[in-house]
């Protein structure tokens, strides 16, 4: 399933990101207005905290990521980052990815939407995932 086409419907390549005040376009903003998630908060620890409790530690995902997924990184070490998971290269006849493609905010475009990152699935900056419910219809 690729969910690009979706999202970028919903928010353009290179437009601002969603959210409001000292929020808007920050990563964690872009991710909850795609999939229904708790909070996230702004600190990395809050973040990894959120995922202990709610979501699927790298260590435990066994690389079986899916396309939605939220993504929690510790690429910034003061407030980690954020991103959804818009698709997947998974190894052949296997649910284990080699490597997925971001939907995110504020990474590589300043408060700006981007959707072509792609990340290997096995990078030692992913502290792990939550899988909620779509926020639109896919």
């Amino acid at each position: 399933m690729d969910l690009e086409p979706i999202f970028q419907k919903l928010y353009p390549q290179g437009s601002i990101g969603p959210g409001d005040g000292k929020y808007k376009g920050q990563c964690a903003v872009l991710a909850e207005k795609l999939v229904q998630i708790p909070q996230l908060g702004d600190p990395i620890w809050h973040k990894t905290a959120v995922i202990k409790t709610n979501g699927i530690m790298a260590a435990d995902l066994n690389l079986r990521f899916k396309p939605g997924d939220v993504v929690v990184t510790s690429e910034n070490k003061k407030y980690g980052h954020v991103l959804t998971i818009n698709f997947v290269t998974y190894i052949e006849n296997s649910d284990q990815a080699v490597s997925f493609r971001a939907t995110e905010s504020n990474f590589r475009l300043p408060l700006r939407v981007d959707h072509t990152r792609t990340l290997n699935a096995n990078s030692p900056f992913i502290i792990g995932v939550i899988r909620g419910k779509f926020l639109f219809n896919v």
